[in-house]
């Protein structure tokens, strides 16, 4: 996928279009730094799988030896206290031919055991160094993606500026334009070749026409249901992530809206998408068609990874 919009060549000495290409700059190094933001965030989230898997692996380890331990206690009191079955029971632990006896059997009885929990020691001391480095792993990814934030950040405001530029001369050429075509215009007075002299003694005039008033702007229309409102991955991630409530807000992240969108994600979008209106509003502030219509755009740029590959 090729992200950004391609610079379009300035016209020596049009304000105007150097205003669309610096735009078009400034969004393209927005993407390039939001996509090394989701690169970093879909590694983190990976190696905090990774780290989950580990633990869990840990976890069962610790458990297995326990039990083995315990069944290598209760074996050893088997040993002692049971009857028939191949045990002999000690009455007399002082006499050493018994002790060793003893000795003997409990080691036999728990040979296999102990060294089940010897091997286990091993494995999870090389699992807890596997969980550290993952650990530290992990935390780069995050400082990498922090960073990444803070500069799209900073790009979105260079966005925002080089937009408002871009809109404030085209208003301005729109309205130069405008005035150009309102302007009166003068008609020629004719020269008379026969007839009466007028009676005022002066040239005749034409008097000006008056404007054409100008046309009723009607209002911007509601955008009703976005036409991807359907789509089964927006079906999909919005049962997953809200239950399709587009109000709702998770402190946890915090994360807005119908999609949990994340407000650095939600803005990266704005700007992709070309919708630099929608950058710093509050996703769960925003109509469901705002909504819808930035989850589609997310979707098309970077795929089901923003949400973790559910839908």
């Amino acid at each position: 996928m090729v992200l950004g919009v391609a610079p379009v060549s300035a016209a020596p000495g049009d304000p105007v279009s150097e205003a669309r290409e610096q735009v078009a700059s400034a969004r393209a190094r927005t993407d390039e730094a939001a996509q090394g933001y989701f690169e970093a965030l879909a590694r983190s989230r990976s190696l905090e799988a990774e780290i989950s898997g580990a633990e869990a692996l840990l976890a069962d380890l610790e458990a297995h030896a326990a039990e083995l331990r315990e069944r290598a206690a209760r074996r050893a009191v088997e040993a002692y206290k049971g009857e028939g079955g191949g045990y002999v029971v000690v009455v007399d632990a002082s006499d050493p031919l018994e002790s060793a006896r003893r000795e003997k059997l409990l080691d036999s009885a728990n040979a296999d055991d102990l060294r089940a929990v010897e091997e286990l020691a091993v494995l999870r001391d090389e699992l807890e160094g596997t969980r550290g480095r993952l650990v530290a792993a992990r935390d780069e990814q995050v400082r990498v993606a922090e960073a990444r934030r803070s500069e799209e950040e900073a790009l979105e405001e260079l966005v925002a500026e080089a937009e408002g530029r871009w809109r404030d001369l085209e208003a301005a050429r729109a309205a130069q334009e405008e005035r150009v075509r309102a302007a009166p215009v003068v008609a020629a007075v004719p020269v008379p070749t026969t007839g009466a002299p007028s009676t005022t003694g002066g040239p005749a005039s034409t008097a000006p026409a008056a404007p054409d008033p100008a046309p009723d702007v009607p209002a911007p229309a509601d955008p009703g249901v976005h036409p991807r409102h359907d789509d089964p991955f927006l079906v999909c991630t919005r049962a997953h992530e809200s239950g399709g409530n587009y109000a709702v807000v998770n402190r946890a992240g915090p994360y807005y809206g119908a999609y949990q969108f994340l407000q650095t994600t939600w803005n990266a979008t704005a700007v992709h998408a070309g919708r630099p209106e929608l950058v710093g509003v509050v996703p769960s502030q925003a109509s469901p068609y705002d909504q819808d219509d930035l989850a589609w755009a997310l979707y098309q740029w970077q795929g089901n990874r923003p949400w973790g590959g559910r839908c």
